[in-house]
């Protein structure tokens, strides 16, 4: 829970850290793009697809908590 918080209280206040970390995710996207291109076993393939998810719902999540506490006035 303490990562949640600390999570949580970057998005309310800190604009800069917020979008670092979603620079991160974005980054971490097109290296699993990258190796989703390049032909594996298929359970290998299936996890790679499965962190893709992963890291576009946690980008998804930071985005509306961000959009929603800006209009609260939090940052």
């Amino acid at each position: 829970m303490q990562r949640i918080t600390e999570l949580e209280n970057c998005i309310k206040y800190d604009h800069e850290q917020t979008q670092a970390k979603l620079d991160e995710l974005a980054e971490a996207l097109i290296q699993l793009k990258k190796m989703t291109s390049i032909p594996e076993k298929p359970e290998i393939q299936k996890q790679f697809l499965q962190l893709t998810e992963a890291v576009l719902s946690a980008q998804k999540i930071i985005e509306t908590l961000a959009c929603r506490y800006q209009k609260k006035g939090g940052y």
